[in-house]
């Protein structure tokens, strides 16, 4: 800066101080450190320092010394006098709101760090616990009250990071691994601080269990029941090709209609409507396929078919392979005469 004669970088001398030309007194850090006997050039205006290892804390010092004493330094080693040392430490600068770091230590190899949750596991994990601890002993749903708050937390089975509970070797399960959605139970948090107090008696398979026997019972409240008579498993899939038939007959392709209105609506409730229906009709036939006739069976078979082509073209927009017609017989199948 023009006027000034010292070595000092350019960020030194931001709001430089009205006193900045004072003569300095020799600081406690100093002293401490055993450094050379002249006083210290004080800092034209307070440095905000702040330790890597707690970038959160930062701290303000107004002496060249009681930063090197306090372990904070920059890049630039003619900043601070006193002894240097290597650590991993940043200096903001107040102006610019730039950050200078030194090059820190190099990573132990065998340790594993926490790495970040993808969004698209966070919404997985979610979608498995259906909104409730997975813990089996306490299954509270993870939104107390009419807000949008949660009390969920991501409780690793595998410790994130080295020397937590559960951890194994590096070899064993790599950061990637641990940061799987395999790997995390969706937990309370009493429940969390409970099993990270005692993994002793909440050990890897104790939690994997838990995480497995609560998808089967969203399974078992959610997913495709299973019959034991053609009738029940007909009234089930009954409603379903009511409405795909009634929105066939209003919105359908027509030879001698053409108009856009009606297509875009065939296309809405195709998307909306059909494809949802007719993969739930899948489902449910393949879990009762027991009570299918030899030609049902086969009728099923082609009504899977048509359902992966009507999906591909109206939902991924595939018209490629072309699409088979709905198979005759589909509206009848588990119906038996009375």
């Amino acid at each position: 800066m023009p006027g000034q004669s010292s070595n000092w970088p350019m960020w030194v001398w931001f709001l430089r101080r009205p006193n900045a030309r004072a003569r300095p007194k020799k600081c406690a850090a100093a002293n401490d450190l055993g450094a050379k006997s002249e006083p210290c050039p004080p800092t034209p205006s307070p440095l905000l320092m702040t330790r890597a290892a707690s970038p959160d804390a930062l701290r303000v010092v107004t002496c060249r010394c009681e930063a090197s004493a306090l372990a904070l330094t920059c890049t630039h080693h003619s900043c601070f006098r006193g002894p240097r040392r290597r650590v991993s430490a940043s200096l903001v600068d107040l102006g610019q709101n730039r950050s200078v770091a030194t090059k820190g230590k190099q990573k132990d190899p065998n340790r594993c760090d926490r790495l970040t949750l993808k969004a698209e596991t966070k919404r997985r994990l979610w979608a498995e616990s259906g909104g409730y601890c997975q813990r089996p002993d306490c299954r509270s749903f993870l939104f107390p009250d009419d807000g949008d708050i949660d009390f969920a937390e991501m409780a690793h089975i595998v410790a994130a990071t080295t020397g937590g509970a559960r951890d194994v070797p590096k070899e064993q399960m790599s950061e990637a691994d641990r940061a799987h959605h395999s790997n995390i139970a969706v937990l309370c948090a009493n429940c969390h601080t409970w099993v990270d107090k005692d993994p002793v008696n909440h050990p890897v398979q104790l939690m994997r269990a838990w995480k497995a026997g609560h998808r089967s019972d969203l399974e078992r409240a959610l997913g495709t029941p299973r019959f034991l008579d053609r009738q029940a498993a007909r009234a089930y899939i009954e409603p379903v090709i009511a409405e795909n038939q009634t929105i066939f007959e209003t919105y359908g392709p027509l030879d001698d209609d053409f108009s856009d209105d009606r297509a875009h609506q065939w296309r809405t409730h195709a998307v909306r409507r059909l494809v949802p229906n007719n993969a739930k009709l899948v489902r449910a036939l393949a879990v009762n396929r027991h009570l299918l006739t030899p030609e049902e069976r086969s009728t099923a078979d082609k009504f899977s078919l048509h359902q992966d082509e009507f999906a591909a073209r109206h939902v991924l927009g595939d018209y490629a392979t072309g699409t088979s017609r709905f198979p005759e017989g589909m509206d009848e199948i588990l119906k038996d005469d009375e």
